[in-house]
């Protein structure tokens, strides 16, 4: 493969060079921003290739916060969900603990098959897990957004702000790529 890619770029000359090892270091760094482990290497490698490319680096220099720590996929933020979901019901009915936990999980199951949403917190948990289970995380996380702080649920958003967040940066780098490879 970086035969190839050498190949290319001698055939190519230097004027496109440069734009296409931007792409390449892109289309390398893309897999691993669907991963949810740290990623500081092939980010690192992603900026070396794309030199002095000042819109690249840009969107590069602001995904290494992420790139240290990892940000969970969106099968991790589903299977997360009902925790956090319960976390919240329970704490918006003020039973602490297993039993607290117990309680919010029935009461947010009953709502589901019943539909008796009584509450703020089994409003948005039900309306966030519909979003999730038809894939829609930013209207999941949106569903949220208003309910009090907990522990357990503000872990959840802020993982999926992270997910958003680097989506929408992986979104901009493909879009880079692309233009790069195609002018």
């Amino acid at each position: 493969m970086r035969g190839a890619l050498a190949l290319v770029l001698l055939l190519a000359g230097p004027a496109l060079a440069d734009p296409i090892m931007a792409a390449a270091g892109i289309e390398m760094l893309l897999p691993q921003l669907a991963r949810p482990a740290p990623f500081p290497r092939s980010l690192a490698l992603a900026g070396r290739m794309a030199g002095e490319d000042a819109e690249i680096q840009a969107v590069l220099g602001r995904l290494g916060d992420l790139a240290a720590v990892g940000v969970p996929n969106r099968r991790m933020l589903a299977a997360t969900l009902p925790a956090a979901l319960d976390a919240a019901v329970a704490a918006e009915v003020g039973v602490e603990g297993g039993l607290g936990l117990f309680l919010a999980r029935v009461m947010r199951l009953g709502a589901g098959v019943s539909g008796g949403l009584d509450s703020p917190a089994l409003i948005a948990a039900v309306v966030a897990q519909a979003h999730m289970e038809a894939g829609g995380l930013a209207p999941a996380a949106a569903a949220l957004a208003g309910l009090p702080p907990e522990p357990t649920l503000d872990a959840w958003r802020e993982a999926a702000r992270a997910r958003l967040r680097l989506e929408a940066e992986a979104a901009l780098l493909a879009d880079l790529a692309m233009r790069r490879l195609v002018p």
